[in-house]
């Protein structure tokens, strides 16, 4: 069901789908081939939830978008701290801090949106 559309679900939006672009880069780049698959999977759903999350803001959009930012931050720390399986710790680049502040901005424009809504009754 559509909800009101705020101005922290349109900046959620557009900071999710900018995380789906980091993702395909990510992916492009990935070191194996299941690495590509799942980042490209991660990176469709972040960019779907947040179209349709600019066009409806409905729940299934900030689930989709909840679950890619998830998915996102958790391997990204993973990778940082115990590696990829048969590899070591990677070490911090640029991308992985795009992609980690990517995912907390997400997740606060989200909890921001919920404030608004809330508020306007």
């Amino acid at each position: 069901m559509p909800r009101r559309l705020t101005r922290s679900s349109r900046w959620a939006a557009v900071a999710a789908i900018v995380l789906a672009l980091v993702l395909v880069e990510r992916a492009a780049n990935a070191a194996s081939t299941s690495a590509m698959v799942l980042e490209g999977v991660v990176a469709l759903l972040a960019m779907l939830g947040g179209v349709k999350m600019w066009v409806h803001n409905c729940f299934e959009s900030h689930l989709v978008v909840v679950l890619a930012v998830a998915a996102t931050s958790i391997g990204t720390l993973l990778s940082l701290t115990l590696g990829m399986p048969g590899n070591g710790p990677t070490e911090l680049s640029a991308t992985h801090v795009v992609t980690l502040l990517l995912s907390v901005t997400v997740g606060l424009l989200l909890v921001l949106d919920a404030h608004e809504r809330r508020t306007e009754h």
